[in-house]
Order: structure tokens, then C-alpha cells, then sequence
């Protein structure tokens, strides 16, 4: 009997394994990127909502903050304030939209879309003003917490 002392190459059954292991890892990988690319996405769009929220918050209270006198809110949905540098701005909740975005607009641009409330309260009795905003969250990272509404609200004491 004859026995091959050079055996150069793999086998069958190694090509076979091989195979094997990578069919069973190639899912798993790209099962992991995504799902991390649509978590990063869904974060991504939350934060930048946050951010607007916030912005808008920061606007109408410093206008409040520097001129408290010139505030004037004749709807709960409607507030002007005049800015330290003078000029007017009027923030707004505009439900009229046709594809049904509620938006809150300021001086008839849109800053804030999906809300589904813009609340200003004004209490004469403790000098302070109220805002509220229920931002209708669509990229939720659970299933259950999408069409969720999130909270955002301050109050301005005026000193």
C-alpha cells in the first residue's frame, strides 16, 4: 500500500465546515449592524426632535424673561413675546396642515412638527406662565413606545 507523504490542500469535509460556520455567523453579523444602524437612526431623529423642543422652550422663555410686560397670549395655543432685541415673535399651534402633521410655527415658519399639543397658561395670581408641549413620538426603539406621547413643559416665574 501506497501512503501520500505530501497532502497539500483541504478535504472535502473542511470546505464542508467551513461553509457551515460561515452561513450560521453571516446572519447573526448582519442581524447585529442592523439593528444598531436602526437604534442610531431612531436616537439620531429623537434627538434632533429634543433639540427643537428645547430651542423652542429657550426662545419663548428668554423673550418672556426680558420683557414680561410685552407678553400677550390671547389663545391657549398662541403666544408673542417681544425679544430682547425687539423683534416680535409669535409662536403658534397649527393643526390645518393636509398630510395632518400638527406643527408649531413661529412668525409662519415651522419649527416643531408631529405635536399634538401647544398649551400656554397664564397665571396672574402666582406671576407665572406655563408651557406645555405633547410631542406625538414615531420613533420609538419599542413598539409599544411608538405613537407614545412625551411630555415637555416649563414654567416662567416673572420677577
Amino acid at each position: 500500500m501506497r501512503t501520500l507523504k505530501n497532502q497539500n490542500g483541504i478535504s472535502l469535509f473542511e470546505v464542508l465546515a467551513t461553509i457551515t460556520i460561515i452561513a450560521i455567523i453571516t446572519p447573526i453579523i448582519f442581524g447585529v449592524v442592523t439593528s444598531g444602524q436602526t437604534e442610531y437612526n431612531n436616537q439620531f431623529g429623537n434627538n434632533q426632535q429634543l433639540s427643537k423642543i428645547t430651542f423652542t422652550m429657550n426662545a419663548i422663555t428668554r423673550g418672556i424673561r426680558c420683557n414680561p410686560d410685552l407678553v400677550e397670549s390671547n389663545s391657549p395655543d398662541y403666544i408673542q413675546v417681544v425679544q430682547c432685541d425687539t423683534s416680535v415673535e409669535k409662536y403658534q399651534f397649527d393643526d390645518s396642515d393636509i398630510n395632518n402633521k400638527k406643527l408649531i410655527l413661529n412668525n409662519s415658519s415651522t419649527l416643531l412638527e408631529n405635536i399634538n399639543l401647544f398649551e400656554i397658561a397664564l397665571d396672574t395670581t402666582n406671576e407665572s406662565i406655563k408651557v406645555t408641549i405633547l410631542y406625538l413620538d414615531d420613533r420609538g426603539s419599542n413598539k409599544k413606545d411608538r405613537g407614545s406621547n412625551k411630555k415637555y413643559e416649563t414654567t416662567i416665574i416673572i420677577r
